[in-house]
């Protein structure tokens, strides 16, 4: 038994030849003429000319379904009497060519990071292979696509993507890299792959108020329940990070409005008394649901605007004056002092009138509530006089 060698290249077309050393016979004249067959003709796929014992390769080949052959060759003499023949090996060997592109393990990949993962942490590998072998198979990763703000970088060796610079929620929620797989032959092959990388929010962000302070007016009289002013505040985290409670957190020691946790909206919850309080400075805190949470807080002041709800007084409440008789007309007699604890615009000037005892007009009061004689008053006339002044 004889053994052969040989190399082919995988697809090679069907006129690769190669010859098989003849084996002379030790018989002479006819009996040295020698036919060569295949034993083994590895289904197929090779043949072998009967004189000249070339083999012929028959069909392509396909190293990625099988790398070699071993095929049996059999020589065989011509001799009348008897036919002897002998018998050899041969092993094919089939060399690779690049015609396998890689292929990723998955069509594409979902990895989720939260927003405040550190750069050059790793968040996810891809992994592509190839039929081929050698250098045909040795692959090489790059990002072909969506990486335009340079936030990533992947190992060209062994597909590792990892962060490179700081991610941001409230700027980009999601990125999506074309990974391209390129292996060593030459021409090269390649193949593409999605990575969708799902950014997650944490609670970076505190609240913030539209308006560093507000301001408000509210009758004295409104009623229990009546709206006082809308606040707003936006918080850039995504829910529940960025859901927002309100809260009166100072200003308000006798417990006179309230706010709506959600709205923020501010209202009166009791009745109100511009003569006892006239305004207030009311903090409002805004605070988000994140673990921890962050809050901002915010001044409004509320000025309470009057209503005419308080009488004017007069100091003292009863007067008591004296004139001597004989005063020419026109004499002061008394000047009335009166307050009001309402504001100014529904204060003076007072308006004052005599609702009795003047029914003989000997007195007059100018708008500024000076009493003053309309007669010359004479004792033997009369020596008191009761007014009633409103």
């Amino acid at each position: 038994m004889h053994r052969a060698e040989q190399d082919f290249s995988s697809k090679l077309h069907l006129t690769y030849e190669f010859s098989l050393a003849s084996i002379d016979s030790a018989c002479a004249c006819v009996n040295r003429k020698i036919v060569y067959s295949l034993a083994d003709s590895s289904e197929g796929f090779f043949s072998v000319d009967k004189s000249s014992g070339i083999i012929i390769l028959e069909h392509p080949l396909d190293r990625e379904l099988q790398p070699s052959y071993n095929i049996t060759v059999r020589a065989s003499d011509q001799g009348i009497v008897q036919t002897l023949s002998s018998f050899a090996t041969v092993t094919i060997t089939v060399l690779d060519i690049n015609d396998n592109p890689p292929v990723f393990e998955r069509r594409d990949y979902l990895v989720t990071v939260p927003e405040d993962t550190s750069p050059s942490a790793e968040i996810l590998s891809v992994f592509a292979t190839s039929k081929d072998i050698g250098t045909n198979a040795e692959i090489t990763y790059l990002i072909r696509s969506g990486n335009e703000k340079a936030k990533f970088r992947i190992n060209s060796t062994t597909g590792s993507i990892s962060v490179v610079e700081a991610l941001d929620y409230e700027a980009c929620k999601d990125f999506y890299l074309v990974v391209e797989a390129k292996d060593g032959g030459s021409p090269a092959l390649s193949a593409v792959t999605t990575v969708n990388i799902n950014v997650t929010d944490v609670n970076d962000n505190a609240p913030r108020f539209s308006q560093e302070v507000y301001s408000a007016v509210i009758s004295e009289d409104a009623s229990v329940g009546d709206s006082v002013i809308t606040l707003i505040a936006e918080d850039l985290d995504s829910p529940p990070n960025g859901q927002i409670h309100f809260s009166i957190i100072n200003g308000d020691r006798d417990n006179e409005f309230s706010v709506d946790p959600s709205l923020g909206l501010i209202k009166v919850k009791r009745r109100l008394d511009r003569e006892r309080v006239s305004g207030y400075s009311l903090v409002i805190q805004a605070r988000d649901s994140g673990l921890p949470s962050l809050s901002a807080s915010v001044t409004v002041n509320v000025d309470i605007s009057d209503v005419n709800d308080n009488s004017p007084i007069f100091t003292p409440a009863n007067y008591t004056a004296v004139i001597q008789e004989n005063k020419p007309v026109g004499t002061s007699i008394l000047q009335l002092v009166v307050t009001d604890k309402d504001s100014l615009h529904n204060g003076p000037p007072f308006a004052f009138s005599i609702l009795a005892g003047n029914e003989e007009e000997e007195f007059t009061l100018d708008p500024q509530g000076v009493l003053r004689s309309a007669v010359v008053f004479k004792h033997m006339v009369a020596t008191e006089y009761v007014l009633c002044v409103q």
